[in-house]
């Protein structure tokens, strides 16, 4: 997945942007909408069916992408998310993963050297994780 386009969202303040395909594909700056649970993709109505996808991201790498189209409104609801961290000794930039439920997907039949699941709990917007020297995660709200 190649990102053609990034903004920068907030979920309190700018979770809220518009994709547009005229005069060239891009997303407009975010604003503060609603709910402000999640981050929201409204696609323009020129938006053609089956040609463009958007996705949200972190650090610059697209984390869930989906189809878009005319008039549809994509709502990406951080609080019901399940993030996880994972360090690996045989990863590729851009390997798509498989699915995952639960951190026993991640182990099974794969490299991977530490695993931990991030939630961000009612008000928490930031965490911060650090490997340690014995490859555990900790993780901490900011």
């Amino acid at each position: 997945f190649d990102s053609g386009g990034r903004v920068t969202a907030e979920l309190n303040s700018a979770n809220t942007t518009t994709f547009t395909v005229e005069p060239e594909p891009a997303l407009s700056q975010p604003t503060a909408g609603s709910p402000d649970e999640g981050l929201i993709i409204r696609d323009d109505p020129s938006v053609p069916t089956a040609t463009y996808s958007v996705a949200t991201g972190l650090s610059g790498a697209p984390i869930l992408a989906v189809q878009a189209g005319p008039g549809l409104t994509h709502f990406f609801d951080a609080p019901t998310t399940n993030f996880w961290l994972a360090g690996a000794t045989e990863m590729t930039q851009g390997q798509v993963l498989p699915r995952v439920t639960s951190a026993q997907d991640l182990v099974q039949g794969s490299t991977w050297t530490s695993i931990a699941g991030i939630s961000f709990p009612s008000g928490v917007t930031s965490v911060t994780a650090t490997l340690d020297a014995s490859l555990q995660w900790k993780v901490q709200e900011d």
